[in-house]
């Protein structure tokens, strides 16, 4: 498929896809974003859109790929929300805050139904899980 869509695309639209694609991540985000303050008094513009997907892209890291898959890819958080502060209205900033307390629950959620469905127990301090005694 890489050698047809790069026929396809040509070496410049070749750049432009790949660039897309490293954001994806990030669009899913602003795209949740802005459907959560589509109806307030603070929708998110579309030139917001976009300078926080590139903020949000620029502090994501992804760690080196484990056999098929790549690892998990990790937001800097501190550093979005410090950028995002000239950025975002305080009733949006809140909304992306809620949205990323609750992509963090849901992965929490989502690490310990993998471990439970694995036979393993929830890892001590996680949902679910329980200090073992004197440690």
């Amino acid at each position: 498929m890489g050698a047809k869509l790069k026929t396809a695309l040509g070496a410049e639209g070749m750049k432009e896809f790949s660039a897309y694609v490293k954001t994806l991540d990030a669009r899913t985000l602003v795209d949740s974003l802005a459907g959560s303050l589509y109806y307030t008094e603070a929708p998110l513009s579309h030139a917001q859109a976009d300078r926080l997907t590139a903020l949000v892209a620029a502090n994501t890291s992804t760690p080196p790929a484990v056999g098929l898959f790549g690892g998990r890819k990790t937001v800097n958080w501190p550093a979005v929300m410090t950028q995002a502060d000239g950025l975002l209205s305080p009733v949006q900033k809140g909304t992306l805050e809620a949205l990323n307390a609750k992509t963090r629950l849901d992965q929490e959620v989502s690490d310990v139904s993998g471990r439970l469905l694995k036979g393993g127990a929830p890892a001590a301090g996680a949902p679910g899980g329980q200090a073992r005694p004197g440690g």
